[in-house]
């Protein structure tokens, strides 16, 4: 401190750190005062924190799995649960969003011309139709019917989860459905079959997935769940000492605070202040022996629960003194509805846990949510 004179050391001084110092003194009382201090520091002045990881201490959490033919997996995708399903004929109606599409891809097809109006300075886009375009209008393909075409969009379309029965009922139906629609005939179709083939496939991965979404939901939460879904009876995620690699590290954004308790040396950078105010709250916990701020897509350093419709990562994990394992994730007041999805799935992980594990969604700042449910 220059008003003082004072040095303070927060950190062990190498010996040439030491000696740069020394230069930089004037007096040589003050050079061997750093001299000594700087020994002091490497010796017996300064204790450096070592994390958790550094100590060798071990982190597993028990993950989410599911029964499946008396097989007791890891339960990391939504299509591991058996889903036998068939294309609803009720869907089969091109939606307002497909017909954008073949409307645009045919304004496209039809060319167009590009000027500039003298008299107004404008620049004027006007499609051309001419007398070939009125033509192939008129043209019906002497070698294709409604049903040739639709046999033809389901050699195309490959989904080995439904029947060919199932597929061949949607897409007629689907097919039959277009052609009533205004301005579209076969000769059009005809033309388009390809993006028809796509369309089609796309509307049936979308089925699928919601069938798929549907299935694992009633897996995992309808009646009887007990017998179909376990938490860490055999599978626990390790977070490894060595794989923690957040893309951003913390870099002091919301404050200085020097956590204490973080399982890595490192710590990934906060999403927000409050997120931020929620971590030294945590490492300040005597009940908390330590915790991780949790990254998300990075397979050694992120600990996530399976969905439905995707993965959650809990912002916090943290070991417990009395050895359960606890959840932590933010959420705003502002955004506490859209996470219901999340919600349910962190206190189905700590209902099927047997007390191993505990889970809070924090509303806002509401840290005795929290304490409630270490102490409780």
């Amino acid at each position: 401190r220059a008003k003082t004179g004072e040095l303070e050391i927060k950190a062990p001084l190498s010996e040439a750190e030491t000696a740069e110092l020394e230069t930089a003194a004037v007096m040589d009382g003050t050079r061997d005062a750093i001299r000594a201090a700087g020994e002091r520091s490497r010796t017996e002045a300064v204790e450096v924190f070592t994390a958790p990881s550094e100590r060798g201490l071990d982190f597993r959490v028990p993950q989410l799995e599911v029964l499946i033919e008396g097989e007791l997996r890891l339960f990391d995708e939504p299509e591991a649960i058996d889903c036998p399903w068939s294309l609803p004929l009720y869907d089969a109606t091109p939606t307002p969003e497909q017909l954008t599409r073949l409307g645009e891809a045919e304004r496209v097809r039809e060319g167009g011309e590009i000027d500039i109006d003298d008299e107004r300075g404008r620049l004027t886009t006007r499609f051309s139709k001419d007398l070939q375009r009125d033509l192939e209008l008129a043209y019906v393909p002497e070698h294709w019917t409604e049903a040739k075409l639709a046999a033809w969009c389901c050699r195309q379309i490959r989904d080995p989860s439904i029947t060919h029965a199932s597929k061949a009922a949607f897409v007629a139906a689907w097919l039959g459905n277009l052609l009533s629609t205004e301005g579209m005939d076969l000769a059009r179709a005809n033309r388009q079959k390809f993006l028809l083939r796509d369309l089609l496939d796309a509307r049936i991965s979308e089925l699928r997935l919601a069938a798929v979404q549907e299935a694992c939901q009633t897996f995992l939460f309808g009646e009887g769940r007990e017998e179909r879904v376990r938490v860490g009876a055999g599978h626990r995620y390790e977070f490894h000492p060595d794989a923690y690699s957040p893309d951003r590290d913390d870099q002091g954004e919301w404050g200085d605070y020097e956590f204490q308790k973080h399982y890595y040396p490192r710590i990934g950078r906060f999403d927000s202040g409050e997120e931020y105010e929620c971590a030294c709250w945590l490492d300040r916990q005597p009940e908390i022996d330590y915790w991780v701020r949790n990254l998300v897509r990075k397979n050694e350093a992120s600990f996530y629960l399976q969905g439905a419709t995707g993965r959650f990562y809990p912002d916090f994990v943290g070991k417990l003194r009395d050895g359960r394992m606890l959840a932590v994730e933010y959420k705003g007041a502002d955004r506490w509805n859209d996470a219901r999805p999340n919600r349910l799935l962190g206190e189905l992980w700590e209902e099927l846990s047997e007390g191993a594990c505990a889970f809070v969604m924090v509303k806002g700042k509401q840290w005795d949510q929290i304490a409630a449910k270490i102490r409780g």
